[in-house]
């Protein structure tokens, strides 16, 4: 009887476990930096020009400047930018241009 109980709670206890899926529980800027960390990887990118809207037609720049992944942002020179409010990218020989809102 008391095996019967074992194997019951046992098999409920495996049904109710879902397998861990991080793609479910990402940020939308965690999945840019994700896919952001690929691309340079595959085409060995290892600088970035930074333009940030400051207000309707001007831009705060960095200029090839190298920079690192930490979770949805992108720092460079020492100044965090969120990977969410990243509107386009392009990519200039080993450069990206990322432009933010």
């Amino acid at each position: 009887m008391k095996v019967k109980i074992l194997i019951t709670l046992l098999f409920f206890t495996l049904i109710a476990c879902e397998k861990y899926d991080e793609e479910a529980v990402m940020t939308e800027g965690e999945k840019i930096s994700k896919e952001l960390q690929s691309i340079s990887s595959e085409r060995n990118i290892t600088t970035a020009n930074v333009h940030v809207l400051t207000y309707p037609g001007s831009y705060t720049v960095h200029f090839n400047k190298p920079f690192l992944f930490s979770g949805q942002f992108i720092v460079v020179e020492g100044d965090y930018y969120n990977l969410n409010k990243l509107q386009s990218f392009e990519i200039e020989a080993q450069t990206f241009n990322l432009y933010f809102k």
